[in-house]
């Protein structure tokens, strides 16, 4: 073989109260581990996720578990690992405001301000709102096992650099711009909004949003925040993101 691989070896980190049972359907997920880069230790880490829910809803009910009570340091690592949960703009800087508050001791009492933020701007981005209820109620049906794995791994064979023919290595065609992706291209014209200010208010200043008052759709922008009404699609991404 090309590549040998030694597993070292794995620590469960978390899993469900209720345990799985022969009957029960799951679902398997892997992904990496940031806590041993490949290329300095020669060993690579894995996360294992065995559930019995979309991978979509496990992490929702992550983020919620995480924001209203908190994970332990091996789930949190793992769900900050998962690909794209930190590209999550109201997720981050909910952390941040969070992490905000605890620094400066005003947690206990400015929490309810913060979940009532947090509320208004998932209202307007059509999301289910944040409580102790809808998290009693993931967890209730919710079971998982979540396991870090750690191997070694030999080096590859190096390539030599020689190959028979040209067709070997593909066309020599220049394909550069292939694989445009308009989302992304569209990313580059704005950047994201700092939420913080706003979910740190004691009121419900909407200006901390960094919309300009004498722009024709801070009104609306408004309506529809006190209204607690989830906004249009085309308003949703302003919402996240400011142009540049």
């Amino acid at each position: 073989m090309d590549q040998e691989i030694f597993f070292q070896n794995f620590l469960v980190i978390g899993k469900s109260v209720k345990p799985f049972t022969r009957r029960d359907p799951f679902r398997t997920y892997k992904w990496g581990s940031s806590n041993n880069p490949t290329e300095i230790t020669g060993t690579e880490s894995f996360y294992s996720l065995k559930v019995n829910v979309r991978i979509s809803r496990f992490l929702e009910c992550k983020k919620l578990e995480h924001f209203l009570v908190g994970l332990p340091d091996g789930e949190t690592q793992a769900l900050y690992d998962f690909p794209g949960v930190l590209d999550d703009v109201l997720f981050t800087n909910l952390l941040r405001a969070k992490a905000s508050l605890s620094s400066t001791g005003d947690w206990r009492w400015r929490n309810q301000d913060l979940q009532e933020r947090v509320q208004i701007l998932r209202s307007a981005l059509g999301y289910s709102s944040w409580n102790l209820n809808l998290l009693y109620a993931y967890l209730g049906n919710l079971k998982y096992e979540l396991i870090l794995t750690s191997r070694r791994i030999r080096p590859f064979r190096k390539f030599s650099g020689y190959v028979k023919t040209p067709s070997t290595v593909g066309s020599k065609q220049n394909r550069e711009g292939e694989g445009y992706d308009p989302e992304i291209f569209d990313r580059m014209n704005f950047e994201e909004r700092d939420l913080v200010p706003f979910l740190l208010s004691p009121q419900e200043d909407y200006s901390l949003l960094g919309f300009s008052a004498e722009s024709p759709i801070y009104q609306p922008f408004v309506k529809l925040l006190r209204e607690r009404k989830e906004f249009p699609n085309e308003f949703k991404k302003l919402l996240l993101y400011r142009p540049i």
